[in-house]
């Protein structure tokens, strides 16, 4: 069931509308859900998270929901948690598809940058490369 809405912003009307319906699972997504792409394929879904929000930001329910798609999709799950100054990620791999990429833990933004290259199976471009070894 629904639970009442913290501001009209994301359309309260369908949300009221759908609690009349009856017990149908929904649940707003309040986390950053991210679809990572190579060109138009998908190679990743990602959930981001600002240290220190994890809790507040994401249910079990829409966690479970979020697996499940990328299991049906055949994607690696990732939920990332990363620090205010964008210097360290968390990253934890939430299905088989993502265990089989990443064994997960705390990354400096190069090496989650590099994880991002390796799952669109790409090379990191050197201008890329040169901003993390050189910091402008």
């Amino acid at each position: 069931m629904t639970i009442q809405q913290r501001s009209s912003f994301r359309h309260e009307d369908i949300s009221l509308r759908h609690r009349r319906w009856g017990p149908l699972g929904l649940c707003d997504i309040d986390a950053w859900y991210t679809l990572e792409m190579r060109r138009d394929i998908p190679v990743a879904l990602v959930s981001y998270k600002r240290e220190g929000y994890k809790e507040a930001s994401e249910s079990e329910m829409t966690s479970k929901g979020f697996i499940a798609l990328g299991d049906a999709a055949r994607l690696p799950v990732f939920e990332v948690i990363y620090s205010a100054d964008m210097g360290t990620y968390l990253v934890d791999p939430k299905n088989s598809w993502a265990k089989n990429v990443e064994d997960g833990g705390v990354m400096d933004e190069y090496a989650y940058v590099s994880l991002l290259y390796r799952l669109r199976r790409m090379n990191m471009p050197m201008s890329v490369r040169d901003t993390f070894l050189w910091p402008q």
